[in-house]
Formats: C-alpha cells, structure tokens, sequence
C-alpha cells in the first residue's frame, strides 16, 4: 500500500500505480487505513493448526457463547458515539483477534466446519462498512448458510462419538 506524502518521485514505482494521497488525511485516519489493509491481508495467516491443543484448551460451548457476548459488548461500549477511523480499527482488531485465538484452537481440535464459521464471521468484521454488491451479499449468506450446516453435522457427528463406549 502506497501513501504519498508529497509529490517526489518514487523510484521503483509506475505513474499508474496507486496511491493514497495522506496529504489531505489526519494521522487517526491514516492509522485507520493501514489497520484496515492489515486486517484485510491477515485472512492469509490462518489456517490449520499443526500442534495438539491440550485438553484443557479444547473450545466449549461456553467460550463461543463468551467469545460472542465480549464482540456484543464492544459494540455497545461504542454504539451512538463518533469513532475516529484508528478507533474503529482498534474495536475491528479486538473482536479479530478473539476469533482467530478461538479460530486456532478449533483447527488443532480437528473441528474445522467450526472453525470456517468463525472465520466467515471473522471476514464479516474485516469488510464492515465496505459496499457489496447484491449478488456478493446473496452469495455471502449462502456460503455463511452452508458453513452453520456444516457446523451441525460435525457437532452431531461429535457428541456420537461421545456417547459411544470405547
């Protein structure tokens, strides 16, 4: 991502390449900007995790309902005050970063239909307040739709094999 800051040439880059131009942006939203690139180049850094997860650290359905209900609390910590764009990003980076603890977690757990529904939800907060096309948000609730379905069958296969003697 490209920010310019004056008019100097740059070596290395093409007249057509883009740039935003901070000249007419205070720090907060150039802090916002960047956050909000990072954010939309961080789906790339999870994916399954190769290490065992301890008993302990196996995801209950307690710490989804926690995780949910601590994403609630932050919207309404925020609703119906201005937010500069660093503050935004800084609430987007918060509910992210719960998801992709939880996101891991569930990987190593061998519980991946779980984990892609997060990951749905955790794309979700990464492009509020971007514009979709209807056919984009149509194709998203199906996708979200088919990811609960998934969701089910392997909590159902789960609790078969719980009820299994060994």
């Amino acid at each position: 991502m490209l920010i310019r800051l004056d008019d100097s040439a740059v070596s290395g880059a093409f007249s057509i390449d883009g740039a935003i131009d901070a000249r007419a942006l205070q720090p907060e939203e150039i802090a916002g900007l960047i956050i909000e690139r990072l954010l939309r180049n961080q789906w790339l850094r999870v994916g399954p995790a190769q290490e065992k997860v301890p008993p302990e650290e196996h995801v209950s359905s307690l710490d989804l309902a926690i995780a949910q209900l601590d994403m609630q609390r932050l919207d309404a910590l925020m609703e119906g005050r201005p937010m500069k764009p660093s503050e935004q990003a800084g609430n987007k980076l918060q509910k992210i970063f719960k998801l992709e603890g939880l996101i891991k977690r569930l990987w190593a757990e061998g519980r991946p239909a779980m984990a892609w529904k997060l990951q749905r939800q955790k794309e979700a907060i990464q492009n509020e307040g971007r514009v979709a096309t209807s056919s984009q948000r149509r194709f998203d609730r199906i996708i979200d739709i088919e990811a609960e379905k998934n969701v089910l069958k392997e909590e159902a296969q789960r609790q078969k094999k719980k009820a299994e003697p060994n």
